[in-house]
């Protein structure tokens, strides 16, 4: 666990912000049925000021959306983080991951629905505990049952390594 991460499970509070659930359902899930959770990071008291100097409410959001028929799957529609707080992210989410995780043994499995040019390193760096190149990640998706006709991963593909020698379908670009 890294010192940041500390920092923050130790400065901030997690919160499922209840009453933007609803706006963001309706507003992102157009053609997709979305049942969505809104994640807010609030900085408590003893958060660094220097990184909340405008007194945000939350210095970050994650927006998720069940995956239908599944407990253990959430898909990530959507995260922002505030101007000063780049790089909360990734620990944010495993903050979420471990408030989601109600029995240990099972963990929750979250994907990005939507990986762009701008956070394809995050996303390459994030899914690294899943998978590391793009048949195991091809594997990984299957082995899941993950719907790949949502997922949007083309980016994916360009910073994930793949093995040349092998005929491998990419369905993280269908």
């Amino acid at each position: 666990m890294s010192v940041f991460y500390q920092l923050l499970k130790n400065t901030t509070r997690l919160e499922h912000v209840e009453e933007l659930d609803d706006l963001f359902s309706n507003v992102l899930g157009n053609e997709k049925n979305l049942d969505m959770e809104i994640w807010g990071l609030k900085p408590e008291h003893d958060f660094p000021i220097k990184f909340n100097s405008t007194n945000f409410n939350y210095i970050g959001y994650i927006g998720m959306s069940k995956f239908i028929g599944r407990d253990d799957i959430r898909y990530i529609e959507f995260f922002h983080e505030n101007k000063g707080c780049n790089g909360i992210i990734e620990p944010f989410i495993d903050m979420v991951i471990n408030n989601l995780s109600k029995n240990k043994e099972k963990d929750i499995i979250v994907v990005p629905r939507v990986i762009t040019t701008n956070d394809s390193e995050l996303w390459t760096k994030y899914l690294s505990k899943y998978f590391t190149d793009i048949e195991s990640g091809d594997k990984f998706v299957l082995k899941n049952s993950i719907s790949h006709k949502r997922l949007e991963w083309n980016e994916l593909t360009k910073t994930l390594p793949s093995k040349p020698e092998l005929e491998i379908q990419h369905i993280m670009s269908d």
